[in-house]
């Protein structure tokens, strides 16, 4: 049923230059622009006030596009609501921006990873009246996760991005076949912490693991999981263009961590023992932790799908779109069919097959194109708004005007919840106190350790100089002892030899005495002769 042109206020967060922006964040922040109906949409950057005023801790203003008139809705964009994974930072947001939450209209939620910090989302868009909620799961999934909201809102299941016909259309004109392509495998992702769980590990493990034994088949990869490495923009679609495949998971986590309490009890393992691996770890943490199965497709698999990249996807539901052996070759999660699955890759036929089933299937088709999500996005105003030719009636608060007892209990009942969930964070930190401080004792106990080794070999090291240093005392006081002989020897010889010499001389005189003696004789006999 079509809907009449709405006044909306779509609040959204970009620190980054449009060029430095992921190419999904972008379109998907577009996507009612993409509806057969013209609403005025009034796109409004949370960033720049945050980033310009000086705001201290009280509330801002409403910008000058949200005093100028009324909306008959305003969407929180994901973009906006990821300040829902830092606690203390959510708590200043929501100050900051009570200005929203005062707000007489429609509020529709399109939060994504959902699971993290889900009691902060939920609380968030509970106090904050959203009357809509678009989630990435279906019912059976996302009740858990909003025990307060989902008592009060309207939830749709959507997808968590989808395919932008013009962008399609113009790739669709440049596309090379497979075969003409530079590269066999591409592959992006990101070293996630170990709070978020298996899933987490396996987006990185997948480009470690297929990688090398992808090369070792003679196939050209360009895989990394390197930040600096990471690919932005529509940059991204040419790089999905220039190769055969792509490798890849569902998007999602196996863990909910509902206020951050997983996450203090992984960073205060890690910091007593910083080298311990993800399965170690997971031996410290409670039994199920890691359990959960949050799991949707992607927009990097619709990417794949207008790009005619064949897709090598560890098997799983991706959110129903996605089907195995038709629209990507399935990889079993412990990668026990590794050999044969790049067997596979090397069968052109079938990969041709492959993609264009998904073409075909998945774009072609229009079921997950912008078009529909806008018409989604317009259906819960239709569920939520009734346009009579006056103002739009909010049917929610109709209700809520026969509720308010129920809602007070809910909101007691929030604060219950907040408490229990804040004491299991407060235990989570002082765990992470207690172990940074055996910690500390341990590295003081090391170090102690280290410097009495130090110590004691400094004290041998003494030791033997000290030996060594007297060894050469003894070694110089013999050496002076054969030598004071030797001086006395050689004072004897002298003596001798001056005795000798002083004989020499006075022989010589003596001689010379008695010779001139005879000689003169012998002249004064030789004269009388004469």
């Amino acid at each position: 049923m079509a809907i009449s042109p709405k006044r909306i206020l779509l609040i959204y967060y970009n620190r980054n230059d449009p060029n430095n922006t992921r190419l999904t964040t972008t379109q998907h922040l577009r996507a009612l622009d993409a509806s057969d109906t013209k609403h005025e949409i009034i796109y409004y950057n949370a960033f720049d006030d945050y980033a310009s005023s000086d705001l201290g801790e009280e509330p801002l203003q409403p910008p000058p596009c949200a005093r100028a008139s009324d909306f008959e809705a305003v969407i929180l964009h994901y973009s906006f609501l990821a300040f829902h994974w830092h606690e203390l930072a959510l708590l200043r947001w929501k100050r900051l921006f009570s200005w929203i939450g005062d707000m007489n209209c429609l509020k529709v939620a399109i939060p994504q990873d959902e699971y993290d910090r889900a009691g902060l989302l939920d609380e968030w868009l509970f106090d904050w009246d959203v009357a809509v909620v678009l989630s990435c799961f279906d019912e059976e999934r996302r009740g858990p996760l909003y025990p307060f909201t989902r008592t009060t809102a309207q939830f749709h299941h959507c997808l968590t991005g989808y395919i932008d016909d013009q962008t399609a259309q113009q790739y669709a004109k440049r596309l090379l076949p497979p075969n003409e392509r530079p590269f066999d495998i591409v592959y992006r992702a990101r070293h996630l912490p170990f709070w978020f769980g298996s899933a987490g590990q396996l987006k990185h493990r997948l480009g470690e693991i297929v990688a090398p034994r992808a090369q070792a088949m003679g196939l050209r990869c360009d895989v990394s999981t390197r930040d600096e490495d990471a690919i932005l923009g529509t940059c991204w679609l040419d790089f999905m263009a220039s190769s055969r495949a792509v490798i890849g998971c569902e998007s999602g986590l196996s863990v909910v961590d509902w206020y951050g309490e997983v996450e203090a009890r992984v960073r205060a393992i890690l910091r007593a023992e910083p080298t311990l691996s993800f399965e170690e770890v997971s031996l410290r943490m409670p039994p199920g932790w890691d359990s959960q199965r949050f799991f949707a497709i992607s927009p990097r698999h619709l990417e794949a799908v207008i790009t005619k990249t064949c897709q090598i996807l560890v098997e799983g539901d991706y959110s129903g779109v996605l089907k195995p052996d038709r629209h990507y070759i399935p990889l079993k999660r412990d990668f026990s069919n590794l050999n044969e699955v790049l067997a596979k890759l090397r069968d052109s036929a079938l990969v041709e097959e492959i993609v264009e089933c998904a073409y075909n299937d998945i774009y072609l088709s229009g079921r997950y194109s912008y078009r529909a999500f806008a018409h989604q996005i317009e259906q819960a105003f239709f569920d939520q708004l009734r346009d009579d030719g006056q103002e739009p009636i909010l049917i929610m608060q109709e209700k809520e005007k026969n509720q308010i007892t129920d809602k007070t209990l809910l909101i007691l009942e929030r604060q219950l919840n907040s408490e229990r969930h804040n004491n299991i964070l407060l235990e989570a930190k002082l765990l992470e106190s207690r172990n940074h401080f055996e910690g500390l004792q341990v590295q003081i106990h090391r170090r102690a350790d280290e410097l009495q080794s130090q110590i004691n070999f400094l004290q041998e090291q003494t030791h033997i100089r000290a030996d060594a240093l007297q060894e050469q005392i003894h070694a110089l006081q013999e050496q002076t002892k054969v030598q004071a002989i030797d001086l006395d020897i050689l004072k004897s010889l002298l003596t001798v030899k001056r005795k000798k010499l002083i004989l020499f001389l006075t022989v010589i005189v003596f001689g010379s005495t008695i010779i001139s003696n005879i000689l003169l004789i012998l002249i004064m006999g030789l004269l009388r002769l004469l």
